[in-house]
């Protein structure tokens, strides 16, 4: 089991390696009249000077639609200070959140409605794209014809404690879902996104009210993916180089949160969690008592170069502290895995002072 396990997830890993998984570089600046920006926001008082500054250069004028979630802090006076100086800059906040339902769909669900260009790229307050990635986004979108389309990010980081935890997003996505997949197939299941960076097609997001469908759901990028394919729309997902990147978390405690609110529902549940430990964790450690103890080595290797597929040009990790950093990944995965595991199970995942109970 443990061998098939390994075996699977090297081969998915190979199979995106070879896949054309990266956003395209374009030479041609298109005209960017038919793109609104939307951007939920809850207490982000601190990023929000940053962000203003870099829209400011970033060349894109079109309409940017906030919304603020109910924050506890100055972000809603930031954002209304910002719209008297920018033109097209519009501020909405959206309701009290109800129970069982989660803030940054809610919140885009009430920007949904505003929309009027024919693309809405729904984004987080920490992501940066350089002026070309606008156009890149844009024209890939109408090239492949996509109702979503969604892009992971370069991740930049700050702290040695992120450098420990945000990779292993990739690491789980990539070695347990081929991204070929997620583009060829229709069947709903083969469906991932990245929340960071959705680009809808307007027409589609209103006539099917996407985010009013995922309101209710913790990991809304993917439930959003799989909606989207299951109302007969495609998706495709990429990765990026430089021009769209992010600093998504503020240490490595920031990090584990983030992380641990979401890796059970990503693989598949409590269920999921728990079949993923035993074939990693139980099984190997009932070999280490026979005769097939060396077999842990040999799928400690197949892990050891898995990831390192994975990572390759994603983040702004270097080969040599992917391959010196991967034991310190795994304490820290199995860490957050098994406190996932008993938030999820409690109801108690917590973010940006919510307790997420779903």
């Amino acid at each position: 089991m443990v061998a098939w396990y390994s075996l699977v997830r090297l081969g998915v890993s190979l199979s995106n390696a070879f896949f054309p998984s990266f956003l395209p570089k374009r030479t041609a600046t298109m005209d960017l009249s038919s793109l609104s920006l939307c951007i939920p926001i809850r207490n982000e008082e601190s990023r929000l000077p940053a962000y203003f500054n870099d829209l400011a250069h970033s060349g894109f004028s079109g309409p940017v639609l906030f919304c603020d979630d109910n924050s506890t802090d100055a972000s809603l006076q930031l954002l209304l200070e910002f719209a008297q100086k920018r033109p097209q800059t519009f501020v909405f906040s959206s309701p009290p959140l109800t129970p069982h339902h989660f803030g940054k769909p809610w919140a885009c669900a009430t920007l949904t409605p505003h929309l009027r260009t024919t693309y809405s790229l729904f984004m987080d307050v920490d992501v940066r794209i350089e002026s070309e990635g606008f156009s890149d986004l844009l024209q890939t979108a109408m090239e492949e014809k996509t109702d979503l389309l969604s892009v992971f990010p370069f991740q930049r980081f700050r702290f040695f404690g992120e450098e420990l935890v945000v990779p292993l997003m990739f690491h789980v996505l990539l070695s347990h879902l081929p991204l070929r997949w997620i583009t060829e197939k229709k069947w709903w299941r083969f469906a991932a996104a990245n929340g960071q960076v959705l680009l809808f097609r307007t027409d589609f997001l209103q006539k099917y009210r996407l985010w009013d469908a995922v309101s209710t759901e913790m990991v809304e990028d993917l439930k959003v993916a799989q909606l989207t394919k299951r109302n007969g729309g495609k998706t495709a997902l990429f990765f990026s180089d430089p021009r769209i990147s992010t600093l998504m978390y503020q240490g490595s405690k920031e990090a584990r949160i983030g992380f641990s609110k979401n890796i059970t529902q990503l693989l598949g549940g409590i269920p999921g969690a728990f079949a993923h430990l035993l074939a990693s964790i139980i099984f190997p450690l009932f070999l280490c008592f026979t005769e097939f103890w060396w077999c842990n080595g040999v799928f400690f290797m197949i892990g050891w170069v898995t990831f390192i597929i994975n990572l390759n040009r994603k983040t702004a990790l270097v080969p040599f502290q992917s391959w010196v950093y991967y034991p310190f990944f795994l304490i820290h995965f199995y860490r957050t895995l098994l406190n996932s595991i008993w938030k999820t199970f409690r109801k108690t995942n917590t973010w940006k002072n919510r307790v997420m109970d779903g």
